[in-house]
């Protein structure tokens, strides 16, 4: 009896450290769930999976009735996402089969968050929405202004959850901590003080990445902030003067960020200090969430169209590899391959995700659909899910 409780406790045990290992920081999503944008709280853009090296068509798409530009979210074998229909699924992985459909009050453009068997999301009416996961039964909202800075102010700021606390940004100037089980504002920080008779918008659409009791966001002004995430307090902020719109991603110490300032910077995670940047010698808008592994940064542009891959430590360009249009779309990384959708630029234009061999750039293979791609990748159980403007969900197999 002694040597069963032994074996019961060290199962216990190894359970828990398996659960805390899937949500560390920076780790990646776990084999089991893909709870948030970029697989985890540092959005590092890396998934806990087998890649995908050579594609054998579709495993199903599910149809919406609008665009799809959020990315998809994954847990217990359902996969949740938004449309501009103003619909928000949970879609069984295997099948393609719709689970539940939650009515929201707008057109949904940010990408979902996942904890304690509730699903956060916003909606372009200035909504955030906590449902339960299993059923789509609302549990409560919260309400704050929406707005959008331009045609190009893709997404909404997608929801981090972190230590019972749901984080997010608005269309003026604020970031939000809301009560991850009542709703209720915790604080509000404001990037930059807008005064209510300039009836002046400044989105906050870059999503929350959390690491250390740090909340880091950049703003449509150019601003990027560090908050402290219990107090609401800054810590330490810059002035970049261009639009934040790539949502940074925090390693080892050091929160990576870009812009349509055309630049990829390095900060230290604690002081801000710039520990380097690099500027598109073509100008270029650089407007894709980086992804970091194995000291390389992974990044796409918006006007000459390339997937870019940098030195970590010091921002040394490693390669560029030239793609088929613009790439608002955030590269997901699952073993030694990377994903990324791409963009035509108009409304009727084709849009392509591509399989590239991460350490050489090389495409290894691609996969058209009828629209845009916006949203971005995710990589779970050797297979790629994403959204398209031709409003599909697309699963690769």
């Amino acid at each position: 009896m002694k040597k069963l409780n032994g074996i019961l406790i060290l199962h216990l045990i190894a359970l828990s450290l398996a659960a805390c290992t899937a949500t560390a920081p920076g780790t990646g999503s776990s084999g089991a769930n893909i709870p948030l944008f970029r697989g985890n709280l540092a959005h590092t853009g890396i998934f806990a999976s087998a890649p995908l090296k050579q594609l054998n068509g579709v495993k199903w798409p599910f149809a919406t009735g609008g665009d799809v530009r959020a990315s998809p979210v994954i847990a217990d074998e359902i996969l949740y996402i938004g449309s501009f229909d103003g619909n928000f699924y949970a879609i069984d992985v295997k099948t393609g089969k719709e689970k539940w459909t939650f009515k929201a009050n707008d057109k949904i453009a940010s990408t979902a968050a996942i904890a304690n068997k509730q699903v956060y999301f916003t909606s372009l009416d200035g909504t955030l929405y906590a449902l339960d996961s299993a059923s789509g039964q609302k549990k409560w909202t919260f309400p704050f202004k929406e707005a959008f800075g331009d045609q190009w102010d893709m997404y909404a700021s997608s929801p981090a959850v972190a230590d019972g606390v749901v984080y997010f940004g608005d269309g003026y100037a604020h970031v939000y901590a809301v009560d991850a089980v009542t709703g209720e504002q915790k604080w509000v920080y404001a990037t930059l003080a807008l005064k209510e008779e300039f009836k002046v918008s400044l989105p906050v659409h870059t999503s929350p990445a959390v690491v250390d009791g740090i909340v880091y966001i950049g703003d449509h002004f150019g601003d990027f902030a560090a908050i402290d995430a219990k107090t609401g307090q800054q810590v330490w902020k810059l002035l970049r003067g261009s639009t934040m719109q790539a949502s940074p991603a925090v390693v080892d110490g050091v929160v990576y960020f870009s812009g349509r300032d055309t630049n990829v910077y390095a900060a230290n995670a604690k002081t801000g200090d710039i520990l380097w940047s690099w500027t598109s010698k073509a100008g270029s808008w650089m407007p894709s969430s980086p992804a970091v592994i194995d000291g390389v940064v992974y990044t796409g542009s918006s006007d000459d169209r390339k997937l870019y891959a940098f030195d970590a430590k010091t921002g040394k360009e490693l390669y560029q590899q030239q793609l088929g249009a613009r790439l608002f779309s955030s590269p997901a990384i699952a073993g030694d391959m990377l994903f990324i959708g791409d963009e035509s630029g108009n409304t009727s234009g084709k849009g392509t995700l591509y399989a590239v061999e991460r350490k050489t750039g090389a495409v290894a293979w691609k996969f058209e659909t009828g629209g845009n791609i916006f949203s971005s990748p995710v990589v779970y159980k050797g297979e790629v899910f994403f959204g398209s403007q031709d409003g599909k969900i697309y699963a690769l197999k």
